[in-house]
């Protein structure tokens, strides 16, 4: 679980993005997603959010992995 707070001056809607997946195949086995996307943060409002890594069935033979996760508010 992670938090996500709004300190600015006006309600934002909270997106969700991952790229730069090393190695690049690995998005095609792992999907991240959250229980806030599109969520409406009003100015000063924190809420936790959580993340949820998900792996296909079969892998491959994929062990170790990394890539950015990326959340934006967007007026």
């Amino acid at each position: 679980m992670i938090w996500v707070k709004n300190t600015g001056k006006v309600p934002v809607t909270l997106t969700m993005t991952n790229a730069s997946w090393l190695p690049t195949t690995a998005n095609t086995a792992l999907t991240l997603t959250w229980n806030r996307q599109n969520t409406v943060l009003n100015a000063g409002q924190s809420i936790d959010a959580t993340l949820t890594l998900a792996a296909a069935s079969s892998t491959g033979s994929l062990t170790d992995f990394n890539f950015n996760i990326t959340i934006t508010g967007t007026e």
